[in-house]
């Protein structure tokens, strides 16, 4: 049966690719060594949902949720709009892996934009960026942008843009600090 789950590795790239759906079964490491070892949700019943008979990635630390190669390839196609057809099993793992390395090179290709005069001042003006962060959000006059080269048109840009009066391009943990 463990042979339907994605491996211990890839399920902590697909949690940190954002995965949250709720699981079966979870690898956990054990305290006195590494070894992960995988719960099914039969044998785990008093540590999750009774009724639902699922994991999240919220479960405990040190543990990560072992989704279905299923789960998984359905996880691609929502977020990233990866479609995949698989022959048979032994492909699965090959074609997960491929899968996140477009993900990876796609993040890689990824540019995020502050836009608003006064903000972009505060951010250029500013020896601490969180600071400026903290202070651009307090006044709201400001936007942030995440514009993926593959996926979107110029003009979505453009439009993000349309309005403002200045822009700066800022790193990803920049632009997650100003959503958040």
């Amino acid at each position: 049966m463990q042979k339907d789950f994605v491996p211990y590795e890839q399920s902590l790239i697909l949690k940190r690719l954002g995965f949250k759906e709720p699981c079966v079964a979870l690898y956990s490491a054990a305290e006195k060594d590494d070894n992960k070892f995988l719960w099914a949700a039969y044998t785990a019943s008093s540590r999750i949902n009774s009724d639902e008979h699922l994991i999240d990635n919220s479960y405990a630390p040190k543990t990560v949720t072992a989704p279905t190669f299923s789960q998984a390839f359905r996880f691609f196609r929502e977020k990233y709009e990866l479609h995949t057809v698989i022959a048979n099993h032994e492909d699965e793992l090959a074609c997960l892996i491929k899968l996140i390395q477009i993900v990876d090179d796609r993040k890689k290709q990824m540019q995020y934009f502050l836009f608003g005069y006064d903000a972009c001042e505060v951010y250029h003006d500013s020896s601490n960026i969180d600071k400026a962060i903290n202070k651009i959000k307090k006044s709201g006059d400001f936007s942030v942008c995440a514009y993926d080269p593959i996926t979107d048109s110029p003009t979505t840009l453009l439009s993000e843009f349309d309005g403002w009066s200045g822009y700066t391009e800022i790193t990803e943990e920049q632009y997650n600090k100003f959503i958040s």
